[in-house]
């Protein structure tokens, strides 16, 4: 049985018996995403492919489905583009279509 407060998690979308669908915390999960991504031992192109093929998707699906829209909050993009510029040690400066398809960021913007 779920109480008041709590909610359960069913097909990757939190859904509370008072509130119905919950609403995701795509900041903090896009934070701990790119933190695991950082400190894991991949190599920079293959850190931007799990980026790419794995925390993107997710991320979105989580945005979509969750009541939030498909819109990603203001800032995510980036964090996304800080955290890319310094697994592949590029300066901060570097414009962003020498590095990031457009595949991954068109919808951050």
């Amino acid at each position: 049985m779920v109480g008041s407060e709590e909610s359960v998690k069913y097909l990757g979308v939190g859904i509370s018996p008072w509130h119905g669908v919950v609403q995701p915390r795509i900041v903090e999960k896009l934070q701990g995403l790119l933190g695991a991504l950082s400190q894991s031992s991949l190599k920079p192109s293959q850190r931007a492919t799990m980026l790419r093929v794995y925390a993107m998707p997710r991320l979105i699906y989580e945005a979509d489905h969750g009541g939030g829209g498909a819109e990603c909050p203001e800032g995510s993009g980036w964090m996304i583009r800080c955290a890319v510029k310094k697994w592949l040690h590029l300066p901060q400066r570097t414009t962003n279509a020498c590095y990031i398809p457009d595949s991954v960021t068109e919808d951050l913007d």
